[in-house]
C-alpha cells in the first residue's frame, strides 16, 4: 500500500543524475511511486486555484550503452474519472482502467516499454527536458528484459524520513 506523505509543495525529481536521459524506446521498470497530497495549483484554463493530490510514477531502465538511467513520470491527479490522465496512463501501462481501491504502489516492480522525448521548456527556451511520451505493457517476448526495482533504486535519492542506516532500524 502506498503510505501517502504530508504534502511539501514540492515537485522537484529525486533523480540523482543531472544528465538528460536518452531519447528512444525501453524496456523500464517501476522503481517506485510518488503520492503528494492538498497540492494548490491553479485549475486548467482558469486562475483558480484548487487543491489535489497527485501521483507520479519513477522509471529505471539501462541504455544501449549498458548504462543505468531513472526518469519519472510527469504529476498526475489522482482521480480515476474516465478523462482523467492517470486513467490514461495506466490504461496504456496495463492495457485495461483501474477501478475504485486501487494502489498506485502495487505498480511498482512491473515493467513497461518506454518511449522518451526531449521536450523544450516553455518557461526556459533553449532548456530540455525528458518526457516519458508513450507507456505501454512489456510484449511476452520482451518480459525477460524487465529487470528487479532494487537495481535501479541506487539513481534514486532517499525519500524524506527514509532510513538509509541499517544502525536506525529496529532490533526486532
Amino acid at each position: 500500500m502506498a503510505i501517502l506523505q504530508p504534502n511539501t509543495n514540492s515537485s522537484k525529481s529525486r533523480i540523482k543524475s543531472g544528465e538528460l536521459p536518452p531519447k528512444g524506446r525501453y524496456i523500464a521498470t517501476c522503481i517506485e511511486n510518488e503520492d503528494q497530497l492538498g497540492v494548490e495549483r491553479t485549475k486548467f484554463e482558469s486562475s483558480e486555484v484548487e487543491r489535489v493530490d497527485l501521483t507520479s510514477f519513477y522509471f529505471g531502465f539501462t541504455d544501449r550503452n549498458g548504462k543505468p538511467w531513472a526518469i519519472r513520470s510527469r504529476e498526475m491527479k489522482l482521480s480515476l474519472h474516465e478523462k482523467a490522465a492517470l486513467v490514461k496512463f495506466l490504461k496504456s501501462w496495463r492495457g485495461s482502467i483501474p477501478g475504485a481501491g486501487f494502489d498506485t504502489a502495487s505498480m511498482i516492480g512491473q515493467g513497461a516499454e518506454i518511449r522518451i522525448e526531449h521536450v523544450e521548456s516553455q518557461r526556459t527556451p533553449g532548456r530540455y527536458f525528458a518526457n516519458i511520451s508513450d507507456i505501454a505493457p512489456v510484449d511476452d517476448e520482451d518480459a525477460g528484459k524487465v529487470k528487479p526495482a532494487l537495481q535501479y533504486a541506487p539513481l534514486l535519492t532517499p525519500r524524506t524520513g527514509d532510513s538509509v542506516d541499517s544502525e536506525d532500524k529496529m532490533p526486532f
